[in-house]
């Protein structure tokens, strides 16, 4: 049961990102993050609803924690769309996805999961394979839009640092409290958890979209309607993180890495077959350490 749910986490991890690219590409500079991104919380508060039988339960402790998990939710989710206004969108992707060592190394440090060397070798691999994936080519090397105003070409600008940090800091809470609910004492609350956190998440960003469209948001709700399938994904990998978490048949020292690494192979696979992008060396050869990762990560 949980190698399936590790399996799905990891199928619709790279699906919500193909949703979001999907999206990027067809909007380009007209899009609009945070309508996106509400489209993509009221799907998932939806798909929680519907799992929970329409039966919500309250309580306090999981408000609490849903409440702050909205928060680093709502933290990433518009700190990475300036991050990416401000520098490289493959060195913002990098930096993000090493966030995922955080709930890993929380999960070895607070809640004492034993690990080998072999596990070490695994995580090196793994920020390996990151790394490779992710290695800006010439034209994305000097990406970056002048409202950040960089003080020299090529450079990395102070705000693209403070953004991404921030970013960095909200993905990595995302994963901690939403663990951390699990294993002390919220395990029966998992739908109430992820409901609440999303109805913020998806009031917060309304709020923010009507304010910069200022009453032109309707013509962008055509594309934007993609976050509904994209929500859907993310609510399952959602779902099978928490089931996962509150089991404890797989340390989260593993199946974060490999959710992570896992994701991104499926998403240049993806992007072969629907795209037709054609990798570069260190794409492939970051492809090949994802599975050596993934390999070492489950020995």
């Amino acid at each position: 049961m949980e190698i399936l749910l590790l399996a799905l986490a990891t199928l619709f991890n790279g699906g919500y990102s193909i949703c979001s690219a999907f999206y990027s590409r067809k909007t380009k500079e007209k899009g609009d993050a945070f309508l996106y991104t509400a489209f993509v919380s009221f799907s998932a508060l939806f798909f929680f609803l519907c799992y929970s039988k329409f039966q919500l339960r309250l309580d306090e402790y999981t408000l609490l924690l849903s409440g702050l998990f909205a928060l680093a939710y709502i933290l990433v989710s518009i700190t990475t769309v300036y991050a990416v206004k401000c520098g490289s969108v493959a060195l913002t992707t990098i930096f993000i996805a090493f966030s995922l060592l955080v709930p890993t190394f929380f999960g070895i440090i607070v809640w004492k999961e034993s690990v080998g060397v072999l596990f070490y070798v695994g995580i090196a691999i793994f920020c390996s394979a990151i790394v490779f994936m992710n290695l800006p080519n010439k034209n994305e090397q000097n990406q970056g839009q002048d409202n950040c105003k960089k003080s020299s070409k090529g450079k990395i600008s102070i705000k693209w640092i403070i953004f991404v940090v921030l970013a960095f800091i909200g993905n990595g809470a995302c994963s901690v409290i939403q663990t951390y609910h699990q294993k002390t004492g919220g395990e029966n609350f998992k739908s109430e958890f992820m409901f609440f956190a999303m109805l913020i998440v998806f009031a917060c960003n309304m709020i923010i979209s009507l304010f910069i469209n200022k009453g032109k948001i309707f013509p962008k709700f055509k594309y934007s309607t993609i976050g509904i399938a994209g929500g859907f994904m993310n609510a399952v990998v959602n779902l099978s993180v928490l089931i996962l978490a509150s089991s404890g048949v797989i340390a989260q020292s593993v199946f974060f890495p490999i959710i992570s690494v896992g994701a991104m192979i499926v998403v240049y696979i993806c992007s072969i077959i629907i795209f037709k992008e054609k990798l570069r060396w260190n794409q492939n050869l970051g492809v090949l350490f994802g599975v050596i990762a993934i390999v070492f990560l489950q020995i």
